[in-house]
């Protein structure tokens, strides 16, 4: 995932829109604006941070990481997601995929406490009341 600006875009102002590029096994999806715009010359592409725009940088860390986020979760059900998967899961928590996230992590959470229940259940039988 990298962001980019385009200078041959510029607005009135100077400012460029941020925008966010993201790959998946080397396919990328479309660019999409991450909102904040910045200057060409505060733009810092290697570093990818808006020089002295602490505001600005810390909206693009925190869209870097909700983005490392969704494709880590695809990853952790072991899935490999499109590029666009990840991008829409970010952007709209109410997609089927995150309803079917939700009902498997009760299915698991509803097993988990049936062992847990069966574990102490035989634990209480070998007990002895006094």
């Amino acid at each position: 995932m990298r962001f980019q600006i385009t200078e041959s875009r510029k607005n009135k102002s100077g400012y460029c829109s941020i925008q966010c590029r993201v790959s998946v096994n080397g396919v990328p999806a479309t660019a999409f604006s991450t909102g904040p715009r910045a200057r060409p010359e505060t733009w810092d592409n290697k570093l990818q941070v808006v020089l002295g725009d602490e505001q600005t940088t810390q909206k693009l860390i925190s869209i870097r990481n909700g983005l490392d986020s969704v494709y880590q979760e695809f990853r952790r059900r072991g899935r490999i997601p499109e590029p666009e998967e990840v991008i829409a899961h970010y952007f709209d928590h109410e997609l089927e995929y995150n309803k079917k996230w939700t009902v498997e992590a009760l299915c698991d959470s509803t097993i988990w406490i049936k062992m847990e229940l069966q574990h102490f259940s035989k634990t209480m039988e070998t007990c002895t009341v006094v």
